[in-house]
């Protein structure tokens, strides 16, 4: 079998997104992206929204569900586990670093300030990666409703995460399969 990567490239590319990622796994996405697609070009843009879809229904955490899920597509097993130590090491050493820098200082005013900066900056990459999958998930008027019920059952019940999950899924699948509507097979202009 030949593969698209090398281990130490995996291990490298999971590292730098590990370093420079901040906000979590959704603000992770759309680096992960600009990566593993634009930059390598190891997954196809088609790919890596259902790859994004599938490990953000997954328990865990996205970033690390995803860097999982890449790497095993592209170098099986050690893949999986290189990607993922890759991604989990630098948050892992800068979370030890901060915590024994909040420790020592935690009334640290620059600290607060930067962090009152950080958490606007998160929200813009949470956006932002909501802004691509969207580009290429809702592309059609089916889509584009299922997702605005979705978003507005998780506002109104916070709680709903798994069944608006689940019954995304189920709609889904008796659109297409079962009633076979057209509307949601085809893409609109």
């Amino acid at each position: 079998m030949e593969y698209k990567c090398r281990l130490t490239d995996l291990f490298l590319v999971f590292f730098k997104i590990g370093a420079f990622s901040f906000g979590g796994g959704y603000a992770m996405m759309p680096v992960i992206e600009r990566e593993v697609v634009d930059h390598k070009q190891w997954i196809a843009s088609e790919q890596i929204t259902d790859i994004f879809a599938v490990t953000g229904c997954l328990p865990g955490a996205v970033g690390i569900n995803a860097a999982a899920f890449i790497g095993y597509k592209l170098r099986g097993i050690p893949g999986a586990i290189i990607a993922v130590c890759g991604n989990l090491l630098p948050p892992g050493i800068i979370v030890l670093a901060l915590s024994m820098l909040l420790l020592k200082d935690k009334n640290n005013p620059l600290f607060a300030a930067a962090f009152s900066g950080i958490r606007p900056t998160v929200v813009g990459f949470i956006l932002w990666a909501a802004y691509k999958t969207g580009k290429t998930s809702l592309q059609n008027r089916c889509a584009k409703v299922l997702c605005l019920v979705a978003g507005l059952a998780c506002i109104l019940v916070a709680e709903a995460t798994i069944p608006v999950i689940l019954a995304g899924g189920i709609i889904g699948y008796v659109l297409q399969v079962v009633i076979k509507c057209e509307f949601a097979l085809r893409k609109e202009k």
